[in-house]
């Protein structure tokens, strides 16, 4: 079992998210701590309903200088591991009191989208005292319970391969299947997730590789100037296809303010962490010296977890090439 924990500023994007796949038919609730809807079952707990309790919690906060306030964690069985509903809510239950989060308000959705049952936990970091829950050590605490909890339950241990990767490959868009804005706030909240990109070029070429694009949209309005981010579909031809979806509609941590400080973060933290880039340089000298053509290239960086983008010109000259490390590493 892979687990994999992130925190975020937007209590609405991570669950319009969820809400999203509810929607879709591929996810739905099955277990809340401290916020049972009316009537008690939490099939029926709605989205409104999460945030205004959890709205309750985060309202307390008595530090003004701590804003990634939201838990949002995902456990993901190995795919031949059978668990019913009841031992996944069973799991969560543990997993968060064990983390620490047992007495906070949280909601456990169980997705479908995929081919394996997958948890999504999400909760605040406030306390009831108003201060943030100890997150010390965050990521060994949770590697040790997902070990436990495999022994516990007898499920098959992860391998290397996916806990570096943390949690399910993502799918390309089909834009023929329902729930097409669905595949798309997936693919776009996954992304800014889990890689870093430094532009709008750099953030497109990511997305296109699950055939999304985003589109920085600009102007005035009577004298006011306005940004905003769309998200499209492309089709197998990396045509767009649909209607283009909204930033807001999908969260405001994938609008262009956010998108934009993402950029930031990641030129960042490339400045500091150059070293760290010598791995993936290896993975790339060792595939061009055992390639003979380019797309012996690409299939030996593939292999590797490296995706390859190559530009050419008309006449089959190579002016630009980028490499997207998907390994997590």
């Amino acid at each position: 079992m892979v687990g994999r924990i992130t925190s975020g500023k937007s209590l609405y994007g991570v669950l319009a998210y969820n809400r999203l796949k509810i929607d879709g038919g591929r996810a739905r609730v099955i277990f809340c701590n401290r916020m049972l809807p009316p009537g008690g079952d939490p099939a029926r707990l709605t989205a409104a309903h999460c945030r205004r309790v959890m709205q309750t919690w985060l309202d307390a906060k008595k530090n003004s200088r701590f804003v990634e306030t939201i838990f949002h964690a995902s456990l993901n069985p190995h795919p031949e591991d059978r668990l019913s509903e009841q031992q996944l809510a069973d799991i969560a239950e543990e997993y968060m009191q064990r983390m620490g989060y047992g007495d906070q308000p949280y909601v456990v959705y169980l997705h479908r989208d995929i081919a394996r049952a997958h948890l999504h936990i999400v909760s605040v970091r406030v306390g009831p005292d108003g201060q943030k829950i100890d997150d010390g050590n965050e990521r060994y605490r949770s590697k040790a319970i997902t070990r436990s909890i495999e022994k516990e339950y007898g499920l098959r241990r992860a391998t290397k391969r996916q806990e570096r990767e943390g949690t399910v490959p993502l799918r390309k868009v089909e834009y023929r299947r329902s729930g097409l804005k669905a595949q798309i706030a997936s693919v776009v909240r996954n992304v800014t997730d889990r890689y870093k990109f430094c532009t709008l070029k750099e953030y497109n070429n990511i997305l296109q590789l699950f055939r999304v694009e985003a589109e920085e949209v600009r102007g005035e309005i009577g004298g006011r100037p306005y940004a905003g981010m769309l998200y499209s579909a492309l089709d197998e031809n990396g045509d767009k296809v649909g209607v283009p979806i909204k930033s807001s509609a999908i969260g405001r941590d994938t609008g262009i303010g956010s998108i934009e400080k993402h950029y930031a973060k990641s030129a960042e933290w490339l400045k500091k962490n150059t070293d760290g880039m010598e791995g993936l340089r290896g993975i790339v000298r060792d595939a061009m010296r055992q390639s003979r053509s380019l797309p012996e290239f690409a299939a030996a960086l593939s292999a590797e977890g490296v995706q390859v983008i190559v530009r050419q010109n008309t006449q089959g000259h190579i002016y630009g090439i980028t490499f997207i490390d998907t390994t997590g590493d």
